[in-house]
């Protein structure tokens, strides 16, 4: 009995998906039909791909070779290539493997508007998705001056948003990531500021007398809070109980001011309001003090004319 042995030229097919998550482990089958037994070469855009380099592991079999990618990247990512060649000619197939990876970062974050307790941005999704459709948008935010974990907020498909209960007068940090199937991109990153609120009441306004013509206006500074921005200026408002008020600036440092030139004996109303970046704060009630009355002259050319031993006559100007 004798043994035939059919020799033909080899022929082959690449078998993988097109789309592949990054950070995960890939094999391309090259499956063959040759006989005699080929020599197999395979390639990355034209690149002789050495098993043992690149993250490659090639492993050849009686009917198949298999590229084994370890931890995909972007780097992997192009036309693959098996070439199977025996003495009777050669065949190769080719497939592209695109590499899936999060999408880039938004770009435009702008602050379109600022209140006391609320910041709304609005900014354009990527150009590049990361070959995956996006699935959402997370928006986070976080005070400047601290450090730990942000707020979240999974925002969902959209290019705008309302960032809700911050405190005033308080630096944020904010943050905008793109996400799809295979995970959440880099941030678009831009840092504001809250509105302030408006100064509070000025503390302890007084009135005092410092003559006939004139009287004294004093307050005290209001207690610290961050949440109001520092004041610019004041203005004091006074004027005879009646009538309407004059208008004086004050700087914001000052505590005290004399008010000259008045009326004696009269009664006069002074009311204090402060301002800062947001504007103006809210009245101090009205205090009331009236000008002292200035005491008689004394007497001139005082004489005395004695009547009798018991009585004196007194007589002046």
């Amino acid at each position: 009995n004798s043994t035939v042995i059919v020799q033909y030229a080899p022929s082959n097919t690449i078998s993988t998906p097109s789309r592949v998550p990054h950070q995960t482990d890939h094999t391309i089958t090259c499956s063959f039909d040759s006989v005699p037994t080929p020599s197999i070469v395979w390639s990355i855009n034209d690149t002789t791909i050495t098993s043992g380099s690149g993250g490659y592991t090639i492993q050849d079999g009686n009917s198949e070779s298999l590229l084994i990618i370890g931890n995909l990247s972007p780097s992997h990512q192009g036309d693959y290539k098996c070439e199977v060649t025996n003495l009777l000619g050669s065949s190769s197939d080719t497939a592209n493997l695109i590499v899936q990876v999060p999408p880039d970062p938004p770009t435009g974050l702008t602050v379109d508007d600022t209140e006391e307790r609320s910041i709304d941005i609005s900014w354009v999704q990527p150009t590049f998705n990361g070959h995956s459709p996006l699935t959402d948008t997370i928006v986070s935010y976080q005070r400047k001056d601290m450090v730990g974990d942000r707020e979240n907020t999974s925002a969902g498909l959209v290019t705008s948003y309302e960032i809700e209960t911050l405190e005033p007068n308080t630096m944020y940090n904010i943050y905008v990531h793109a996400v799809n199937s295979i995970g959440t991109g880099q941030p678009v990153m831009i840092t504001t500021l809250t509105d302030s609120l408006t100064p509070a009441r000025p503390a302890n306004l007084q009135l005092m007398v410092i003559s006939s013509t004139a009287l004294k206006v004093t307050w005290q500074a209001p207690p610290n809070d961050p949440h109001r921005a520092a004041i610019v200026s004041r203005t004091l408002e006074w004027g005879r109980e009646g009538g309407g008020p004059t208008e004086v600036v004050i700087d914001a440092d000052d505590r005290s001011f004399d008010l000259t030139n008045l009326n004696k004996g009269t009664r006069y109303f002074v009311r204090l309001v402060a301002f800062n970046r947001a504007g103006k704060g809210e009245y101090s009630a009205d205090v009331i003090e009236r000008t002292a009355i200035d005491p008689p002259s004394s007497p001139r050319d005082l004489q005395a004319v004695s009547i009798n031993p018991e009585e004196v006559s007194l007589r002046w100007l």
